[in-house]
Parts: C-alpha cells; structure tokens; sequence
C-alpha cells in the first residue's frame, strides 16, 4: 500500500485483497481485473499476489500480460517490468525470469515440507508428543463395552469417563480400529 502510495497510484487505482490460507478472498482483484484494459499499467507487490503457488500465479501471470494485453510492474522486483524491451524481448525475458522464480518457489516449498516432516519423525523418535495429551479416563473401557452392548447411551458413557460426547466418539472409533 505504502509502495502503491510513494508511486503516486490515486486510492481509486489500488485494489486490495487479504488472502487467507484457508479461503482466498479475491473480490478487489476480480473486480481490478474486469476493469484492464488493453496497455494498462498494473503495478503488483509481489508473486503471491497473483495466486498461491507456482501454477496459478503463472496462469494469472500469462492470462494478464498475454490475455488482458497490459504491461505489469512488480514492485519487490523491479527486473520484473513487461514495459522494458516492447520490442518482445522484454516481455521474453520477464516471462523467462517470472518460470525461473516461480521454480525456486515451488522447490522451495517442497524441500521446507520434506525438512518439517523430516523434523517431526525426528521429534517423535526422540519421544516428543505432538498435540493435546489425552485427558485420563480410566472407566472407558467399561462405558465404551456398556455402550456397545447398548446398555447406556453415549451421553452416558461419555459422562461416566468424564469426557466430552464428541471425544467419546472420537475414542470409541479408535477403539473399534484397534
């Protein structure tokens, strides 16, 4: 915003989304892009945010400068300007930089994953509980059996250990799986 602001892009120009992981919202960049048109300017702060990861950012990114046919600027990047070269050599070179990046991310990412999950089998070797402990309820046994042969019901049970219905339920079925 304050990048937008010190380039002098009036508040009408600035479209502004806060994507979360679990549900992009993309309302102000849908409506941005319905209103480029051919030779427009489109300042952007970074990748993310033309997508998450490495395909749809380079599907917006293609969509925007092959599609919509509007020059972009990325602002933490500034080798990245499709006005640079307009003789096709620009446009080559920022697509070819836009593929090189983008392969770093993606890699990047799957080695962070690789080392988490490396980390967590570590952890675990070593003893380390992941989660909440499990609340002791040592009359289970005996409420989950009483349960099962439909003597009482699973609020019952669920009392009778002190536990909660939905983590009744919980460790009935990995009770069952045992």
């Amino acid at each position: 915003m304050h990048a937008m602001k010190d380039m002098q892009v009036p508040d009408e120009n600035i479209y502004l989304d806060y994507p979360t992981k679990e549900k992009r919202n993309k309302s102000q960049y849908n409506k941005l892009i319905k209103q480029l048109k051919e030779n427009d300017l489109l300042y952007v702060g970074n990748f993310a945010s033309l997508g998450d990861g490495y395909k749809e950012v380079g599907e917006q990114w293609r969509f925007l400068t092959k599609t919509k046919k509007v020059d972009v600027v990325l602002i933490d990047m500034p080798l990245i300007d499709t006005r640079k070269g307009k003789n096709g050599y620009g446009a080559i070179m920022a697509d070819t930089v836009l593929t090189m990046l983008e392969y770093v991310a993606e890699n990047e990412s799957n080695v962070r994953k690789i080392r988490q999950k490396e980390g967590i089998a570590l952890a675990k070797e070593r003893g380390i509980v992941f989660g909440r402990q499990e609340i002791a309820a040592p009359e289970f046994k005996k409420a989950y059996n009483k349960w099962r042969n439909k003597e009482i019901s699973a609020e019952e049970a669920a009392q009778m250990c002190g536990l909660q219905v939905s983590t009744f339920y919980y460790r009935a079925r990995k009770m069952k799986e045992k």
